[in-house]
């Protein structure tokens, strides 16, 4: 280790190092816990909020010190680009099984997806088709609460198939450690996450764990948390750094379901219509254009409801379904290379950027009137 070879060897992989952990904000949609709350001001911009942030894990204190203040994070999204792959799926040995409800109640299996749901994916030979996942806890977990985040978990692995197609999927392996223990918890999370804040969830990219502080009397909190990490988790692994908007606005989205049985509907955030109609909507090309920085500096709490509210709107029909898959397929197939989202979106959005704007607008005020 003495030669220089070696040295420069030893500081490349304590730069890769650097990419620890990134932070989940409190789940939304409940009362958060006294730790993870922070305090939102008149123009609904949270204060010290938890960082999003890729945090280093070595002892480099002036590089950390800068990664913790609002919004540069941003700078070290690029590592996403430098991660391992994810696993290539197995070839099937037979064609996936595609099973919905429909609007009536009718429960339907075909070898052919349907163009107005997005089915459970199935594989007849009981293979892990999609994703494997295991749940990781030093505490005995309510067994509904555990059966809920399995069922939610391939819930929003199944959005996934939708949005790539089954040729473009990869193979992902899910860890999930919740942890039951207040203490305990926070001592993870200076290990995994050393000089963070105080957060009730956050995962680590290059562990490909998300973490999760587990209150037996609001297990509502852990749940939803719990969906927003996944989703991150997710997308970190399918497509690597992606437009604020878009990467919270699904984590948004997915926080908002609730499973029943084997599947799941996705519930309106009221909070989130309640500071939308408070602070007011901001303008569309506004959302889109938004960097790590001025999202997390620039009425951050408005920028979640936001992006939220988008990505809702979007999944609620054919037309957004199919732009916002189209979007996600650009992304892929653009991967770590330059690309507007923004003008992706407005290309596939039926009508384009003055009709998405308008229809969005009109559809957040038909959901403030009720």
């Amino acid at each position: 280790m003495n030669s220089p070879r070696s040295w420069l060897a030893l500081a490349l992989l304590c730069a890769i190092g650097l990419a620890g952990a990134l932070a989940l904000r409190p789940g939304t949609g409940g009362p958060a816990a006294p730790v993870a709350a922070p305090p939102v001001s008149a123009d609904g911009a949270a204060a010290a909020d938890p960082q999003e942030a890729r945090i280093p894990r070595g002892p480099v204190p002036p590089l950390r010190s800068a990664v913790n203040r609002p919004g540069e994070h941003g700078a070290l999204e690029p590592m996403f680009c430098t991660r391992p792959a994810s696993g290539r799926r197995q070839t099937p040995t037979s064609p996936p099984v595609y099973r919905w409800v429909d609007d009536q109640g009718q429960t339907h299996l075909s070898e052919t997806p349907p163009r107005s749901y997005i089915p459970t994916v199935l594989d007849a030979t009981g293979a892990e088709r999609d994703f494997s996942y295991e749940i990781l806890s030093e505490d005995t977990l309510p067994a509904q609460f555990e059966t809920h985040l399995r069922t939610g978990a391939k819930r929003i692995y199944d959005t996934w198939h939708f949005f790539l197609g089954e040729q473009r999927l990869q193979q992902a392996h899910i860890r999930l450690q919740v942890i039951g223990d207040a203490a305990r918890y926070a001592a993870v999370q200076a290990q995994v996450w050393p000089d963070s804040q105080p957060t009730i969830g956050f995962y680590s990219p290059l562990r490909n764990t998300a973490y999760v502080s587990f209150d037996a009397q609001r297990p509502g909190e852990a749940m939803r948390t719990a969906y927003h990490e996944i989703s991150h988790l997710v997308s970190a692994n399918l497509l690597g750094p992606t437009p604020p908007w878009l990467n919270e606005g699904l984590a948004e989205y997915f926080e908002t379901m609730r499973v029943r049985g084997e599947g799941a509907r996705f519930v309106l955030d009221r909070a989130h219509l309640q500071l939308l109609r408070r602070n007011g909507v901001p303008a569309l090309d506004d959302l889109l254009t938004k960097d790590r920085q001025a999202w997390h500096t620039q009425r951050r709490a408005r920028n979640y409801a936001a992006a939220w509210s988008l990505v809702h709107f979007l999944m609620q029909d054919n037309a957004g379904r199919y732009a916002l898959k189209e979007l996600i397929e650009q992304i892929h197939a653009n991967f770590c290379r330059p690309f507007s989202a923004r003008l992706a979106l407005y290309s596939a959005y039926p009508g384009g950027t003055a009709r998405l704007e308008s229809e969005w607008r009109s559809w957040l005020r038909s959901q403030s009137a009720q």
